[in-house]
């Protein structure tokens, strides 16, 4: 399947990043829009700040 082997893939869900779809690009990869999420509570960080440990993405209030 084209798809599986050449697609840009998101982090968060590995589904492929199609034309049309909504992403972010953030700590050198690619995710959905709805997939770029706190790693601890889940909250949305798309619009908001977010702060790093290694390659995951946190919120403000797990970020420490």
């Amino acid at each position: 399947d084209f798809n599986a082997l050449f697609s840009t893939k998101c982090v968060g869900c590995q589904f492929p990043i199609e034309a049309g779809d909504k992403y972010v690009e953030a700590i050198n990869q690619k995710w959905h829009i709805e997939c770029f999420i706190c790693t601890k509570c889940n909250v949305p960080l798309s619009n908001t700040g977010f702060s790093t440990k290694g390659d995951k993405p946190y919120c403000k209030k797990h970020a420490y």
